[in-house]
């Protein structure tokens, strides 16, 4: 495979990712995820430290899941959303490895 061809399959791989890291709310959402540990937060919890309605963070949640950073631990008829980024994140990191391997080859 060419680095070009190879290239665009990683960015179109990390694209939701970028996508939902890219949102200030998303942002915030998973710095309070982070800070929750292992066992994570239901909406409730989350809508209750952001400005924001339950039906929003429902939404902000949703694409943090569709994008692989996150997980649902169900607890009886509760969701709780737990942080996962190491694999996405992983991604992203061989694609930037990548894109300074390349950048280093300028020699500037």
């Amino acid at each position: 495979m060419n680095l070009a061809k190879e290239m665009s399959e990683r960015f179109g791989y990390c694209a939701p990712v970028l996508v939902a890291i890219s949102d200030p709310l998303r942002q915030q959402i998973l710095t309070i995820l982070l800070h929750s540990g292992k066992d994570g937060l239901n909406v409730n919890d989350i809508t209750a430290e952001l400005d924001l309605s339950r039906p929003a963070v429902s939404h902000h949640m949703l694409i943090l899941k569709k994008a692989g950073l996150v997980k649902i631990r169900k607890v009886g008829t509760r969701n709780y959303y737990v942080l996962d980024p190491k694999k996405r994140l992983g991604e992203l990191k061989e694609l930037i490895a990548m894109l300074d391997t390349e950048v280093k080859k300028w020699n500037l």
